[in-house]
């Protein structure tokens, strides 16, 4: 053994590969862990908003007061990326779930540059023939 002359190189390579493949993953997860956040804010904002809105003009929530509303925040704040946005409109509740592409900077690699990332959002109000809330 002490007349082995063999090389730490492969080890190193080895080591750098597996810190850059780390670091990277943790670099892809913090983007989304953050994007979906961001979504999610908004998401929840957007819907409280539209819902009160309709809620307040029509003492109900109306399905195309909503999805107008939702359209005017989304515009206003400059949110992109949205691929998909289902909506479900009662007379007291609202829920909604959207998707938002989140493009990654890894255009030169070849990796997947973008996902697709989610947030639903629920809101309900009181019901003002009985003054309670509506259970969801």
């Amino acid at each position: 053994m002490k007349t082995d002359k063999g090389s730490i190189s492969p080890f190193g390579i080895g080591l750098a590969s597996i810190s850059v493949a780390t670091a990277l993953v943790v670099y892809v997860s913090g983007m989304m862990l953050i994007a979906q956040h961001r979504l999610q804010g908004d998401s929840d904002l957007a819907l409280l908003q539209a819902h009160q809105h309709s809620v307040q003009e029509l003492e109900y929530a109306e399905y195309s007061l909503v999805q107008s509303q939702l359209q005017k925040y989304f515009q206003a704040n400059n949110v992109q990326g949205l691929s998909f946005i289902d909506l479900e409109v009662e007379e007291f509740e609202s829920r909604m779930r959207l998707c938002s592409n989140l493009t990654l900077p890894f255009s030169a690699m070849s990796l997947p540059t973008s996902i697709a990332v989610c947030a639903e959002s629920a809101v309900a109000s009181f019901d003002p023939r009985d003054g309670l809330r509506v259970q969801s």
